[in-house]
């Protein structure tokens, strides 16, 4: 399930966040106040770029991402300043500038999550308030052709919050600054106030237990470290070896073997 891109926000250099898989690194655009902060559920440091949601907001090309009627799959961690948004509030959105030819997902003004092509609402929660100032996971998926008939799901922290029989309306690709974290692409703005981290867009329809794998594997605990100073394998349990490469230089070369 490789995305397109996957953006862990840490800020190479002032304005600047590099990209880990694809091509494109984000940049910052506006002129409002922005800032890094410790990132995601780990708390990572300079993981995530908190925007004061009235004129800042990262951007690159959306050249090669999912358009027309295609499946997608796309999501960040956030955490929305508490309060309900005066107005709706991107976490991110790609496409035309022109409504119905872009997609976006956003916090609505009474706190839900949503999905739009800039004309239609297609997926919605409710009963939610996700401006509630803690970090959460959101995920949209789109399905041209879902075994189950709903072509539109919204995850949260790991689970389906909205589902839908209807998708987007053709996404019409614009090229230069219209991928966008934290606004939407139209001129309406619609800007995010709060931190985002770790976003990715995948061209794939992603399954139930691989956003469930992608929310867990962020936010899981790695549990106290046996490792003795200068040591790289940082935990092992049943099916896994979680090792840090911090520290290592290029010139490094790492071997590692395996025994029954």
């Amino acid at each position: 399930a490789t995305p397109i891109h996957l953006y862990n926000l840490i800020e190479a250099t002032a304005g600047a966040y590099a990209t880990d898989l694809g091509s494109g690194a984000l940049s910052i655009a506006g002129q409002g106040a922005y800032w890094p902060v410790a990132g995601g559920p780990d708390g990572i440091r300079y993981s995530g770029v908190h925007l004061e949601g009235t004129n800042s907001y990262l951007s690159c090309s959306d050249t090669g991402l999912p358009a027309a009627l295609t499946a997608r799959t796309f999501g960040a961690w956030f955490r929305a300043n508490a309060g309900w948004p005066a107005a709706s509030m991107v976490i991110m959105a790609y496409g035309s500038a022109t409504a119905g030819q872009n997609i976006r997902m956003y916090i609505k003004t009474d706190g839900n999550i949503a999905a739009s092509d800039g004309t239609t609402e297609f997926c919605a929660s409710t009963m939610f308030d996700l401006a509630d100032g803690r970090w959460h996971h959101a995920v949209l998926v789109v399905n041209p052709s879902p075994a189950d008939g709903l072509k539109s799901k919204i995850y949260v922290d790991g689970r389906c919050v909205a589902a839908s029989t209807t998708q987007n309306a053709s996404t019409t690709l614009a090229g230069a600054n219209m991928y966008r974290l934290g606004r939407s692409t139209e001129a309406t703005g619609l800007f995010f106030k709060g931190v985002l981290a770790r976003a990715f867009i995948a061209s794939t329809a992603y399954t139930r237990e691989q956003i469930h794998k992608v929310y867990t594997k962020a936010a899981q605990d790695l549990g106290s470290s046996p490792k003795n100073a200068g040591d790289h394998v940082d935990r092992v349990d049943a099916t896994n070896i979680h090792f840090i490469g911090a520290g290592l230089s290029a010139a490094d070369q790492v071997v590692l073997d395996a025994a029954a």
